[in-house]
């Protein structure tokens, strides 16, 4: 039997949107969705950079969600389970952190809050092949939330430079919905019986 793991859409429900939504965004060293930002600089381009022949722009430029991208998250029980965002959900997101002024709303790894990061620019992406992210060596489907953030903190800049936080992560309050269901307590079993195995070998 092919095992089954458990994937949640999460969503907004329509009666949660002044309510819920993203309320942070967090630079952190492991964005979830594995792809970095890229930052405006006079500096030599580094790898999964861009720069610019001009004086320091104090640019940040990255997805803050990429729709339909399934993320791996583990359970109390330590079960893996994945989540995503739908185009949809993606879109109203976007509007919301506007709509609620969280605009200055930033976090350092998610645990303290940052000043001196404002979000300046954003966009959904529409067309994948001709989007200005292409411009900042981005390949990302449409439906994309992307951000521009001025940095003014020097020290928060800095953390950019020597790559401390390489990418954006979403906090906010969602609900979730069971998409596909887990594995039952026997295909778990079996599953962990085949992992020992594998590793005694």
């Amino acid at each position: 039997m092919a095992e089954k793991i458990r994937i949640e859409e999460l969503v907004l429900n329509e009666d949660q949107l002044n309510q819920a939504g993203v309320f942070a965004i967090g630079l952190v060293d492991m964005p979830a969705h594995e792809t970095d930002f890229v930052y405006m600089s006079k500096n030599k381009a580094k790898k999964n950079y861009f720069a610019m022949a001009s004086e320091e722009k104090y640019m940040i430029y990255g997805p803050a969600i990429i729709p339909d991208k399934k993320i791996l998250q583990y359970d109390e029980n330590g079960n893996e389970y994945y989540m995503y965002f739908s185009k949809e959900t993606t879109n109203k997101l976007a509007q919301n952190y506007l709509k609620n002024f969280s605009q200055k709303s930033f976090t350092f790894q998610h645990n303290e809050y940052l000043d001196g990061a404002t979000l300046v620019e954003q966009w959904i992406i529409e067309d994948e092949s001709n989007d200005k992210s292409n411009a900042l060596g981005f390949n990302l489907p449409k439906g994309t939330w992307m951000m521009g953030i001025k940095v003014d903190n020097v020290e928060v800049w800095e953390k950019v430079k020597n790559e401390t936080v390489k990418g954006l992560s979403i906090e906010a309050y969602m609900t979730s919905k069971i998409i596909e269901n887990s594995l039952s307590k026997e295909e778990r079993i079996i599953k962990e019986l085949r992992k020992i195995a594998k590793e005694n070998n």
